[in-house]
């Protein structure tokens, strides 16, 4: 059974939520990974963001979970931007290509 790993409610007694340790605004590349995310209440997961409490008090260690979560997705990642690129500069060239081909002032 899924608990508060705060205050140790359980979903029977509370709604729980899952809480992005890493923000998904700065890291939305760990947005989806299982290691990035801690279960929490309503009410501790409001109290984090009102800065009432640190998550460091439940023993995680932010700057650790980056460093893991880089080395563990790093190449992954660099994968993922070298197909963004690769993808940019195909619709670039099938641009040029288009505007060449159809471009009635040439």
């Amino acid at each position: 059974m899924r608990t508060c790993q705060r205050c140790e409610q359980t979903e029977d007694e509370v709604p729980l939520l899952e809480h992005h340790i890493l923000y998904k605004a700065k890291y939305p590349y760990f947005r989806d990974v299982s290691e990035n995310l801690v279960t929490l209440c309503w009410n501790c997961h409001r109290a984090l963001h009102a800065n009432s409490w640190y998550i460091s008090e439940i023993g995680i260690d932010v700057e650790q979970l980056e460093k893991e979560l880089n080395e563990k997705y790093i190449s992954e990642i660099e994968n993922k931007k070298a197909d963004i690129q690769e993808i940019k500069l195909s619709k670039t060239k099938i641009k040029d290509f288009v505007d060449k081909v159809f471009d009635p002032w040439d």
